[in-house]
């Protein structure tokens, strides 16, 4: 839900995972599939932000850029020039 809130251009903040001896690897796994397929951006993909260590999380999360929205390109005309991975 997150991820097409993000390319709806519904939200712009990142959501943390702190995945703890890989608990949510399957769950970060059906994500890459999604993108992969072509389901989801790669640019939107990159809203969910996973990581071991608080520390590392906290510091992926202060890295993380806002991609434009597919709203925000279609409204420009440029949702053609967008790759979808």
């Amino acid at each position: 839900e997150m991820i097409t809130h993000q390319q709806l251009g519904y939200t712009c903040k990142p959501v943390g995972l702190l995945n703890v001896r890989g608990y949510y690897d399957k769950l970060l796994e059906f994500f890459d599939h999604s993108t992969e397929e072509g389901f989801v951006r790669p640019q939107s993909r990159a809203i969910v932000v996973a990581s071991p260590s608080p520390a590392e999380l906290l510091d992926r999360l202060q890295e993380y850029e806002v991609p434009e929205s597919l709203i925000s390109l279609a409204k420009r005309g440029a949702l053609e020039d967008d790759k979808r991975g």
